[in-house]
């Protein structure tokens, strides 16, 4: 059996991943999507490009709303896989997996603010 990378790593990525399903569920409502379920995350990503494409807002918004939604998608789709896998996981994919996260809930709160929250 190998080693566990520290628990308190551990818990910051289940705390991040928690923060990053409610910020997204929080960018959802503030699109107009009232019961946004907070653990779907590839399916929320997908909603929330295509509402966040409709707003009036610069290209450019757009385009890293649209970028930053295929990441998290692609991390809800390997979310239960890590979550098997997280007590075997190298410190340091742990960590920046940790970093990627933080950035996307960061990134979340921005276009949050973009679509009037």
């Amino acid at each position: 059996m190998e080693d566990s990378p520290d628990y308190q790593q551990i818990g910051r990525f289940i705390y991040g991943t928690a923060r990053l399903e409610s910020e997204l569920a929080g960018l959802l409502r503030a699109l107009g999507i009232e019961k946004a379920e907070d653990t779907e995350l590839s399916a929320n990503a997908g909603q929330a490009v295509a509402l966040f494409s409709a707003l009036p807002v610069d290209a450019a918004d757009k385009a890293q709303c649209s970028a930053l939604m295929w990441e998290i998608a692609a991390f809800g789709e390997l979310r239960d896989a890590l979550f098997d896998r997280i007590t075997g996981m190298p410190p340091v994919e742990l960590g920046a997996r940790i970093d990627d996260i933080a950035q996307w809930a960061h990134e979340l709160r921005r276009l949050r603010s973009i679509a009037g929250d």
